[in-house]
């Protein structure tokens, strides 16, 4: 615990100023105060925090910065960037750390669920279904449409924006309108990556330009100088120079969303984004280089088999396998095979094995330990970053269960920094294009409620199916889940879509005669036996048999 100094006491002089003025003797005791309390600030300690206390030996030279966001990650953010995207290049651990939240967060493409609020819209839920499923028609064309290069599918552009954000700290999605033939949407994706988004002509970052992102005098992002190159291209090994476009957020007029902006922030008015390895850059650097110093010592001592070793050191006689390099050392190109015999040595030669010191025996239990700490940074379980499981069913479903909480949080992320604005601006061109009809749009509640939507993606998966599908059971048996919450976080899938596939597959067996139709006329169908997820109330068989 910090130590604290007790304020000064009062001098004979201040005692005499008070006694003629008492207010003049106030405002000296109170001047001397706040010197007292500059002194014990800067000098360290003043609160109860041990860790304020730059008295302590331990502390003395942890020179911690201070201020806003933008002021602590600006200045290293292009150099943070490079290393994070070296590392992604180099070191296996970073790139799968990318690929495992990428994939899980958004896979092949996140689906859409559309949700409208039929209570506020006032429809019924057949024309709510009708509406949704015509809705969701015209997102599967435009996703395959919207890349703006005509290369990919739109699920290909989100797992390519989220990994551009890990690596690189951010991403940024132009919003362009170019209608192609057999298009029914103008509306197109570009994505940019975070390097190219810098500050016209490179000059310095100011109060009102922050890394390539104009603000406001209150701080809010206006628009972003982007360059039609990345800074650091090279042609023919001379640099290439760069030209910038300045694209506001937002159309002046109509208020359309021009650029996208996807991040993770931790700090309030934070403008730019940080790679997600930042924190353990170093770690990783060092880890990189360890890992493949033991590499090389093992595979140099690999190559060293025997050892002549003779009394007079005149070295091994001459042989037709010996070869003389331009240093004079001498090396004998020998095959050894299992069994083999050598013989014909020389008086005082002698043949002895190398024994290597590798691969180091505390290599792993070392690299463990980092990774650990790595895994802890970047939100993964140990166990989820190295893809590797070996703890009881308990342990391993609660280090995905933990992931997990992660990942929903970046899916979530990435829906409202991307998906939901790209979905509102599909249909404002529908409504506008009169590819259909959304009554009230203009209206911002109405068109609130025409835009709700649920998206989902890649499922956490089942340690032990059985178990999984059991307590899913049980959750929507006790009535605190429901069959589309379980489908989704179990599949990934649509229930409303399933249970009309099975309806279809029923009605196909029964009609094949490979299940039985319900037995009594007017009764409620009753489910087949195999159908396990299905099974009803069974009712007692005297009771049926009173009724017949």
């Amino acid at each position: 615990m910090a130590k604290t100094k007790k304020l000064p006491t009062r001098s004979l002089l201040d005692r005499a100023i008070a006694a003629i003025s008492p207010s003049a003797g106030v405002r000296r005791v109170r001047a001397k105060a706040a010197l007292h309390r500059y002194d014990q600030v800067a000098s360290g300690g003043w609160g109860g925090y041990g860790g304020a206390d730059r008295r302590k030996r331990s502390l003395k030279r942890w020179n911690a910065p201070d201020g806003s966001a933008d002021s602590v990650i600006a200045p290293d953010l292009v150099e943070l960037r490079r290393a994070s995207l070296d590392l992604d290049r180099n070191m296996p651990l970073a790139t799968g750390a990318f690929q495992t939240i990428a994939s899980s967060v958004v896979g092949t493409g996140l689906t859409l669920q559309s949700r409208l609020d039929r209570d506020f819209l006032r429809l019924t839920e057949e024309e709510a279904s009708v509406k949704q499923r015509e809705i969701e028609r015209l997102w599967r064309h435009l996703a395959k449409r919207a890349d703006w290069r005509r290369q990919v599918h739109l699920g290909v552009l989100e797992y390519v924006a989220l990994y551009s954000c890990l690596a690189s700290g951010d991403c940024f999605a132009l919003l362009p309108m170019a209608r192609r033939p057999g298009d029914l949407f103008g509306l197109k994706v570009q994505l940019i990556e975070a390097g190219r988004v810098c500050n016209r002509d490179h000059v310095a970052d100011g109060p009102t330009l922050v890394q390539g992102i104009v603000l406001s005098d209150d701080g809010r992002p206006l628009a972003a100088h982007i360059a039609n190159k990345h800074p650091f291209d090279f042609g023919a090994g001379v640099p290439i120079e760069a030209k910038w476009e300045t694209v506001p957020f937002y159309g002046s007029g109509s208020g359309r969303r021009n650029l996208l902006h996807i991040f993770d922030p931790t700090r309030p008015d934070q403008t730019r984004g940080v790679p997600i390895l930042a924190p353990v850059i170093e770690e990783l650097k060092q880890l990189s280089d360890y890992s493949g110093a033991e590499l090389m010592a093992a595979v140099v001592n690999s190559c060293f088999s025997v050892i002549a070793k003779t009394d007079d050191g005149e070295g091994m006689a001459a042989d037709p396998g010996q070869i003389q390099d331009a240093k004079g050392l001498e090396r004998w190109e020998v095959t050894f095979e299992p069994g083999m015999v050598l013989e014909g040595l020389s008086p005082n030669e002698t043949i002895e094995s190398f024994t290597p010191g590798r691969p180091n025996p505390q290599f792993e239990a070392f690299f463990t330990a980092v990774v650990r700490q790595i895994a802890v940074a970047i939100g993964l379980s140990f166990e989820v970053l190295i893809r590797h499981f070996t703890a009881s069913y308990s342990a391993s479903r609660a280090s995905l269960l933990e992931t997990w909480k992660m990942l929903r949080r970046r899916r979530a992320l990435l829906v409202s920094m991307l998906h939901q604005p790209l979905y509102e601006e599909m249909l404002a061109e529908a409504v506008d294009s009169g590819l259909i009809g959304l009554p009230g749009w203009e209206d911002p509640l109405v068109r609130d409620a025409w835009c709700s939507a649920e998206w989902t993606g890649p499922s956490p998966g089942q340690i032990d199916p059985k178990k999984e599908v059991d307590a899913a059971r049980e959750r929507v048996d006790m009535g605190v889940s429901t069959l589309q919450r379980e489908t989704a976080e179990m599949t990934g899938g649509d229930w409303e879509s399933n249970h009309a596939q099975r309806s279809r597959e029923r009605a196909a067996r029964v009609r094949d005669g490979l299940e039985g139709a319900a037995v009594q006329a007017g009764a409620a169908p009753v489910p087949a036996a195999d159908e396990e997820g299905d099974r009803g109330m069974d009712r007692p068989e005297d009771e049926t048999q009173e009724e017949n």
